[in-house]
């Protein structure tokens, strides 16, 4: 697998302090979207076959379930166009709706 990212890794369904949606639900979104990204980094991996490294997006989430932000954090990508099109493809996510917006940050690390 390409694409690998904390919400893979095995967590109790919690709420985090100050969020309205859990662990679990936060993780299925990107797991279901997961060849997204993949596809972003497969793509971006045939000009540049030593591109590696780790994303960290902080991402807002409206009540509705719509991303309203998403922003890079932190790349080690350091890939401009890469990059670009990872933040687009967070903005597209869709989220289960909530009582009350959600800020968190997700990181999500590729590699050959």
């Amino acid at each position: 697998m390409l694409f690998r990212s904390l919400a893979s890794t095995a967590v109790p369904d919690k709420k985090l302090a100050g969020m309205s949606r859990t662990q679990m639900q936060l993780r299925r979104v990107f797991e279901r979207n997961q060849s997204r990204f993949d596809r972003i980094y497969r793509k971006a991996l045939r000009s540049n076959p030593a591109l590696e490294g780790t994303v960290i997006f902080g991402i807002t989430i409206a009540s509705s379930g719509e991303v309203s932000d998403c922003l890079i954090k932190s790349s080690d990508l350091q890939d401009a166009k890469v990059e670009r099109r990872m933040t687009s493809t967070c903005k597209m996510l869709a989220f289960d709706e909530a009582v009350k917006e959600d800020v968190f940050e997700m990181p999500l690390t590729f590699a050959p």
